[in-house]
């Protein structure tokens, strides 16, 4: 690069410009460091009471092994191994006992359940939910040639609940007590296979009718209502029930859906549907929720015969007080953090966000204290030399002696010296520049009272 014409490059100049922005960034660090370390050490100190790092495994209660629970449940697993978290699938019996590993098995965080067969409301205060993912009708088949429409037909039946500890059992039990009928009567004949074993006794005619709470995609079902010797119960007071009992659904088994060329069913069937929803123990960790209700939407958000694409996950029919970072999603969808960022980041940013409050209130005094303290730094370099220029100009008025005069001549010339050598930043030349014409006013006087040299 070549010199501008008429001006000469020094480098001693770059030199000192280097240097001096070196000494204001000195000054800025000086001035900032206590509250930066401050703010460090209650970050730190808040660090220890942040709610802990989640584990990388879950487990979750299905249900058995050849059930929906259990299918489901594994491509809840699927999705969840993408996030690196083990998901572990626990076989149990149903809906019952996996409330009740909620409540008594600390091994267990999350189990999926159907609605209306959680045990004492009192009993499940401290359980969270946090969706209902799909709808799980009750399907109710009869033997025979006459078509039934009332639960109150059934009295005297050979009838297959369920095995005890599933939802189905629970749900028969309720469904039949409210119409007057019991388990425990004489005239009834309860029975406990369900599954394909059930279907096939139901359709030799071992059995009269087939209680089943399972989605339509289950082999046993699309078989029963092809089976001539076989109907659906088409429930006519399906309103009363959904009246009733909150966590139930009217829904319509329209006709030819499961088959329009054979048209099946041959007719529209009026059907009632608890929910299956997500439960979780108070000790799931936050951090799983979002990944819980991002695998029921992949899962269970296509929709199917009942309902329509998008209407699962959703916070209606959940029977414990929904989580809130549930209820947060379910509203909103999923956080920035975790659209974007991987599970792990996505997590320790969403614990460290609690941080921000006492952070903040520790920062804001700190920081609105730091320009001032910045100003009184800057400021005092200059000014300190006040106090040297009015002793002198003191002693001035006092004293003239020579001796007196020299002392205040070579300490105006140490301060000239050390002027020199101070750095001040341009926005504070001002003040720099009237001590200069300050000390050249004192050494005026000083000099102007200086005694005659002997001839």
């Amino acid at each position: 690069m070549t010199d501008t014409p008429g001006i000469r490059r020094n480098d001693s100049d770059t030199s000192h410009w280097w240097h001096r922005v070196a000494e204001d960034r000195r000054d800025i660090w000086r001035t900032f460091s206590p509250a930066i370390i401050i703010a460090v050490t209650g970050f730190v100190i808040a660090w220890f009471f942040m709610a802990p790092a989640p584990p990388d495994h879950v487990t979750i209660a299905a249900g058995h092994r050849d059930g929906a629970y259990y299918k489901y449940c594994t491509q809840y697993a699927e999705q969840l191994a993408q996030h690196g978290i083990t998901l572990h699938v626990r076989e149990t019996k149903g809906s019952v006992e996996n409330y009740d590993l909620l409540l008594r098995d600390e091994g267990v965080d999350i189990a999926i359940v159907q609605g209306g067969t959680a045990p004492d409301p009192s009993a499940i205060r401290e359980l969270e939910g946090i969706a209902s993912v799909y709808l799980e009708p009750l399907w109710i088949f009869c033997h025979g040639d006459k078509e039934l429409t009332d639960i109150r037909e059934l009295r005297g039946r050979r009838i297959a609940v369920g095995p005890a500890g599933s939802g189905t059992r629970r749900m028969s039990e309720q469904i039949l007590k409210a119409n007057g009928l019991s388990l425990d009567d004489r005239s009834f004949k309860p029975d406990s296979r369900t599954g394909f074993e059930a279907a096939s006794a139901l359709r030799r005619g071992d059995l009269d009718v087939v209680f089943f709470v399972t989605t339509a995609d289950a082999g046993y079902v699309r078989e029963l209502i092809e089976s001539p010797d076989v109907h659906l119960l088409n429930l006519r007071r399906q309103q009363a029930y959904a009246q009733l009992y909150p966590w139930l659904q009217p829904i319509t088994l329209a006709q030819g859906v499961v088959d329009l060329h054979d048209d099946l069913p041959a007719h529209d069937v009026a059907m009632i549907a608890p929910s299956a929803s997500l439960v979780a123990s108070p000790d799931l960790h936050d951090a799983f929720v979002p990944l819980f209700l991002e695998a029921a939407e992949k899962v269970h958000g296509g929709g199917n015969m009942f309902v329509s694409p998008g209407d699962f996950p959703s916070a209606r029919l959940v029977e414990p007080t929904l989580n809130a970072s549930a209820s947060d999603y379910l509203q909103h969808g999923p956080s920035l953090f975790h659209r974007y960022l991987p599970f792990w980041v996505a997590s320790l940013i969403s614990r460290t966000k609690i941080l921000l409050v006492p952070l903040l209130t520790l920062l804001i005094p700190l920081v609105r204290l730091t320009p001032p303290i910045y100003r009184w730094r800057i400021r005092s370099r200059i000014y300190r030399w006040y106090e040297v220029l009015r002793r002198i100009d003191q002693e001035l008025s006092e004293e003239h002696s020579g001796r007196a005069i020299l002392l205040h001549q070579a300490e105006l010339s140490r301060i000239e010296m050390e002027l020199q050598e101070i750095k001040v930043p341009l926005s504070y030349m001002e003040e720099f520049y009237n001590l200069r014409l300050h000390l050249d006013l004192v050494s005026r006087r000083v000099n102007g009272q200086r005694p005659a040299r002997a001839a």
